[in-house]
This record gives structure tokens, C-alpha cells and sequence, in this order.
């Protein structure tokens, strides 16, 4: 009731403490003729009982948090499986929060003076995102089609007997294919767009680092190359 501003109790508490703070406290009861009495409906008014508010529960919090110390001071002392990570101030520490743990990691543990800690790069998320990108450019920004709806763009262009031979010999290339898992999401996400039981085959390159190197040098060295050149 307290928290409502407009509450009977509230007002008569703010009329409380303003007289207490007033060198010419109010009267209880207004002469005939006078305004109706509306102390507590101002913001101002308002204002101070809040500010009076916040002071007593931080003393509050202050009290309970000396009385948790005591307590844990106790349970250091005779329970030996209390340890002192255990304690309030060691869960809320900065070093134990979620954040600090995601970017500075868990192990080793983090130490401001070590010259290779500060400079090191800690890696999470950026993991899974960067092969993502592939399936959804969206995620980096990028108004694109992903690699699974550009390939159904492409084979719709051909007839079914066509469609069904070029799905048997999807060729995979390119250093970034090794990405572990990288292949059975692209089967699956290939899949789902087909239809059921089409004989889906994905080929992956022996060497998808250098095999398009290679290709484009077996090429240079045919008479096709140097009649585009």
C-alpha cells in the first residue's frame, strides 16, 4: 500500500516526514474556507519519500550483508566443505560473472598482468557463425541467397532427368569444406529441399585446398586456354 502514491498511508507518511524536515510543521486539520488538502499528490512530494525510501532498505542491505559475513566467517571456520568460493562476495564477483567468463574464459585463470593473456583472442560463438554464414549470409549482414537455396535455384532451371543425375554429383570444394560437421549439414539442408528419397551424393575433393589450383592449371595448359587468352 506503501507504494502507491496516491494510497491514504502513503500520503500520511509523506505528510510525516515532511513536517519532521519543516521548521513550520502543517496542521492535522485544514481551517474552514481553505483548499482541499492534496499533500503527496505532487511529484515533489513524491520525490522525497522515495529518496527517504531507498536510503532505509540500503541500510537494510547493508545490515543483512554484515550479518551473511558473520555467518560465513563461521562456516569457513568449522565446515570444511564451505570453501571460501562459496561465499557471497566470491559468487558476485566480476571474475565469476557469466560475462567475464565468456570472454576472458575459465582456464588458466585470468590474470590482468599476464602479457599473453591480455592479448589473446578467445573464441566462442564466432565458431559456429563464421560456417553459418554460408547457409545464412543474413546473419553478417548480407542481402543473399545461402548456399542450399542457391542450389535449388539452380537445378529447378532443369528438367527431373536432369535434376535427378546432377544430385548424384554434388562436388564439394574449397579449404573452408573442412569445417567439421560442415558436410552432413549441407546433406541435410540439401535434402530437405528435395524431394523424398531423391539420390542425393555429395563428392568432397581429395585436396580442397589446392584442387581448384590444380584444375585451373591443367586448364591453362590446353589449347582451350589460350584461345581465351
Amino acid at each position: 500500500q506503501l507504494s502507491d502514491r496516491r494510497s491514504h498511508a502513503s500520503q500520511l507518511r509523506m505528510k510525516s516526514i515532511a513536517n519532521l524536515a519543516s521548521d513550520t510543521p502543517q496542521q492535522k486539520r485544514r481551517r474552514r474556507g481553505q483548499d482541499e488538502d492534496t499533500f503527496g499528490m505532487d511529484d515533489n512530494d513524491w520525490s522525497i519519500y522515495k529518496e527517504i525510501s531507498k536510503e532505509e532498505d540500503a541500510w537494510e542491505e547493508e545490515e543483512e550483508h554484515s550479518q551473511l559475513k558473520e555467518y560465513e566467517t563461521k562456516l569457513l571456520r568449522y565446515d570444511p566443505t564451505f570453501l571460501p568460493e562459496h561465499t557471497f562476495d566470491a559468487k558476485n564477483s566480476v571474475k565469476n560473472s557469466l560475462l567475464f567468463m565468456f570472454t576472458r574464459g575459465v582456464a588458466p585463470p585470468y590474470d590482468p598482468e599476464d602479457f599473453a593473456q591480455i592479448h589473446q583472442l578467445h573464441v566462442n560463438i564466432e565458431r559456429i557463425r563464421v560456417p553459418e554464414a554460408l547457409f545464412q549470409p543474413s546473419i553478417l549482414g548480407l542481402d543473399q541467397a545461402g548456399i542450399v537455396e542457391t542450389f535449388g535455384d539452380i537445378i529447378s532451371r532443369f528438367n527431373e532427368e536432369q535434376r535427378k543425375k546432377m544430385v548424384q554429383s554434388v562436388f564439394i570444394t574449397g579449404g573452408h569444406t573442412q569445417t567439421p560437421g560442415l558436410l552432413n549439414r549441407l546433406n541435410i539442408s540439401l535434402r530437405s529441399i528435395l524431394p523424398a528419397g531423391s539420390p542425393l551424393k555429395i563428392i568432397h575433393a581429395k585436396d580442397p585446398v589446392l584442387d581448384a589450383w590444380h584444375g585451373a592449371a591443367m586448364w591453362a595448359r590446353t589449347n582451350d586456354f589460350k584461345n581465351h587468352v
